[in-house]
């Protein structure tokens, strides 16, 4: 990872992310555990930073999270927020690093309620396979 492209670093107990400008990337790592009301709050944060534009791709990293306070019923809440704070651009991808069967379907079912924010979303196995094709080319 290019850390001179690093704009901002913000921390907390479960999260972390950085904005990547050269590479018009958000690197947003989730380590657990973490509630519905951490992940609302993520959201809103990231997408009310002055570094945030309507171009930015980004990956979510949840493949060291080993326990999640959130249940079916929160996805829908969750993907309802990010609609509302989220303005993309056509052409902006959203890549999803899991590492457990449990995690993938939860990303699956949340994704199928998120699906009309305007971006292409895929799961992957390893951060490395999410960044290539975060970085690549249409």
């Amino acid at each position: 990872m290019n850390l001179k492209s690093v704009t901002l670093w913000n921390l907390s107990m479960w999260a972390k992310y950085k904005f990547h400008r050269a590479q018009n990337f958000i690197d947003i790592k989730v380590s657990g555990p973490f509630s519905k009301r951490e992940i609302l709050e993520l959201i809103e944060e990231i997408y009310a930073s002055n570094d945030y534009t309507p171009e930015v791709n980004e990956i979510w990293d949840v493949s060291e999270c080993k326990e999640a306070l959130v249940f079916c019923n929160d996805l829908l809440e969750i993907a309802k927020r990010e609609q509302s704070v989220r303005y993309v651009e056509r052409g902006v991808k959203s890549a999803h690093v899991v590492s457990d069967p449990c995690t993938r379907q939860s990303m699956r079912d949340y994704l199928l309620l998120a699906k009309e924010v305007g971006y292409e979303s895929r799961i992957f196995d390893n951060y490395q396979e999410a960044l290539a094709w975060i970085i690549s080319k249409p």
